[in-house]
Parts: C-alpha cells; sequence; structure tokens
C-alpha cells in the first residue's frame, strides 16, 4: 500500500466504492467517481479493490488474521459486496 494515504484512507474509500458501486454502470465508472471525491488517483482505488478482490478466500473469515490487523465486520461485509460487483 502506498505510504501516502493511511490505512483508514484506504478502508473509507473501499466503503465509499462498495457503496457507490450499484449506482454506476461499471466498477471503472464507480472507481472514478469515488477516487475524485477523496481527491485521489482512479489507479490507486483500483489497485485496492483488486487487491481485496484477489486474496477474496481470506476476506471471507478464512484467514482470522484480517481481524489481527483491524479489519471488523462491517469492513468484510464491505470488502465480499465489492468482490461480489466487479464480477
Amino acid at each position: 500500500m502506498n505510504k501516502k494515504y493511511s490505512p483508514e484512507m484506504r478502508e473509507r474509500a473501499l466503503r465509499m466504492l462498495a457503496e457507490t458501486r450499484p449506482s454506476h454502470p461499471t466498477m471503472m465508472s464507480a472507481v472514478r467517481h469515488v477516487a475524485g471525491l477523496l481527491g485521489m488517483s482512479p489507479e490507486t482505488l483500483r489497485l485496492w479493490q483488486r487487491g481485496l478482490c484477489h486474496n477474496g478466500a481470506e476476506l471471507f473469515g478464512l484467514a482470522p488474521g484480517r481481524f489481527a490487523l483491524g479489519w471488523d465486520r462491517e469492513a468484510f461485509v464491505c470488502a465480499a459486496l465489492l468482490c461480489l460487483l466487479a464480477g
């Protein structure tokens, strides 16, 4: 992860993306929208989202270490939704 952004910023951006995705025709459209709102590069947000989905097994509780890293139940749900909506 880019050290320019805090873990809290990353989580906020990914949650916003999960909430916004249904109102956009494509994931990239939603990524551009959220990135613009937060003043960040769409590519950074796209890579964060892609990283979440790439490690999907961990996000569904198969790797309890995520909880130790500060992930709460709501973050898991948002991540799971992002993966499903990304198709």
